[in-house]
């Protein structure tokens, strides 16, 4: 009790506690309305499926996408779940028992956001449709099954994040075998759909079954309390952060000065922060935001909302890095100012970082070819667009921004830096290309739009030398109040 006691004041004596209350309370009022409409969808999921699949049996349904599901949260756990070893350091040193601090430490994650949500889901599924038509055991055990299942994604991805610290090859291999099962069901050699409703088929027709993923999440339990419990001494501590600075260096940047420097820092903060390494995981979801709208018929009839998504597609990574483009430093802001350092290289080496997140971004879109080479040709302008004018109006207001964050944070609902100049940024790197291409809506010459979008990104590459020029100027005239409100 009393380490939970702990982890208690730990919460209440964050210095982030108390901290923009309202922006707190609209957030949490913001959830509470999610979480009760997830509620009032799991009463209501047999007859939506219904709706959806008018000729087939609404538990079958749910139960084919089930393997779909704990496949992407695989994907989503592992950039977004922490592996909290370094909360217990400071027990290390104390007379208490390791073994109770490595069951306190997995009890922890058992109780995470992401195992407790698909309850929300699960459960009133189970009362409204499982358990009426396979009767009350039945449910029962299904129920039990899918928890075993959640719970066995989390151990497994938390065995496999300790793993691949030692063993680099882990998450390449882990990346084939999932590519492999993408390849197969899309080809339809092995349909993960039908698959899944096999496997759960076996608990209805035998429904003591359910307890195996259960018994198998009991199994990853130990095996990730055996290799905690091994590795919980303050020298494997010491030892990991050696070879994460080793593994971070980027030498090859040097080459390139002062700008190659300051670009290898960014690099290193993607590798090693929590909070920044989330933005690397959009590179596998972002560029799937797009079939939502291209999939709809041709491009000129949803012209606005196919814009809308490719801006998102190819400036994802540089919005929600750039944003807080000062903050990722706030920990040594001071130390920054008083240095001989050029701004305008500092800047420059945050341009070049969004231009090049914007290349990768395009790359991953490219495939989009496959609706027609309007598609493709939105997408090139979004990303131009991006580039010339997205990244320039971050540049020039980001010194708006004077709030710290914390690199060691937790990137699971975390707030931190956000704030109102936050969403007003973000406001016109949103609406602004939209309201380039709506005036040719109307006269039905949307690729006219699309093309003037292209063209104002072309000119901003064109006027980069003086649009960042200014951009060093504002900060210059901002620096100190940037520096006074990360302090605080």
């Amino acid at each position: 009790m009393w380490l939970i006691k702990h982890r208690w004041l730990e919460m209440r004596r964050s210095p982030m506690w108390g901290r923009s209350l309202g922006i707190g309370i609209i957030l949490g009022i913001f959830v509470a309305y999610m979480l009760l409409n997830l509620l009032v969808l799991g009463f209501f999921m047999d007859e939506l499926l219904l709706e959806i699949y008018p000729d087939a049996d609404p538990v079958q349904v749910f139960n084919s996408k089930i393997l779909y599901y704990l496949g992407s949260m695989f994907m989503f756990r592992y950039y977004l779940q922490d592996v909290p070893a370094m909360s217990i350091k400071p027990y290390l040193t104390l007379p208490v028992s390791r073994r109770k601090i490595v069951h306190f430490l997995l009890g922890r994650t058992i109780s995470s956001a992401y195992n407790l949500l698909p309850l929300l889901l699960v459960i009133p599924f189970a009362i409204m449709a499982v358990g009426p038509a396979y009767g009350q055991l039945a449910g029962i055990m299904w129920t039990l099954a899918l928890v075993g299942l959640i719970l066995c994604n989390n151990f497994l991805v938390m065995f496999i994040k300790r793993q691949s610290v030692k063993r680099s090859w882990v998450i390449p291999a882990v990346g084939v075998v999932l590519l492999m099962c993408v390849v197969g069901d899309t080809m339809g050699w092995l349909s993960a759909g039908v698959l899944s409703g096999d496997l759960i088929q076996f608990i209805f027709n035998q429904p003591l079954l359910g307890i195996i993923p259960m018994a198998i999440a009991t199994g990853l339990y130990y095996l990730n309390y055996s290799l905690l419990l091994n590795h919980a001494y303050l020298e494997d501590f010491k030892k990991s952060r050696k070879k994460g600075v080793a593994n971070g260096e980027f030498r090859l940047l040097n080459r390139f000065g002062e700008l190659g420097r300051f670009l290898a820092l960014d690099l290193r903060l993607l590798t090693r922060s929590e909070r920044a390494k989330t933005m690397m995981f959009s590179l596998f979801f972002m560029p799937f935001y797009g079939l939502l709208f291209f999939t709809k018929g041709p491009i000129e009839e949803h012209i606005i909302a196919s814009v809308f998504a490719s801006i998102l597609m190819t400036g994802f990574i540089m919005m929600t890095y750039g944003q807080f483009m000062f903050s990722w430093d706030s920990q040594h802001f001071d130390l920054l100012l008083s240095q001989n350092l050029s701004l305008t290289t500092f800047f420059k080496s945050k341009y070049v970082f969004f231009l090049m997140s914007c290349v990768l971004n395009l790359l991953f879109t490219l495939p989009y070819l496959y609706f027609g080479w309007q598609a493709l040709a939105v997408v090139i302008a979004a990303a131009v667009y991006n580039a010339g004018i997205s990244g320039h109006l971050l540049l020039f207001y980001t010194a708006s921004n004077r709030k710290a964050l914390d690199l060691n944070a937790s990137s699971m609902f975390n707030y931190q830096g956000v704030g109102l100049n936050t969403f007003l940024l973000m406001l016109p790197l949103m609406v602004l290309p939209l309201l380039v291409v709506a005036p040719f809506t109307y006269y039905d010459q949307e690729m006219w739009g699309i093309a003037l979008l292209g063209a104002l990104g072309i000119a901003g590459l064109l006027s980069h030398k003086f649009l960042l020029n200014e951009a060093v100027k504002r900060f210059n005239q901002k620096r100190y109040l940037v520096a006074s409100g990360f302090r605080k």
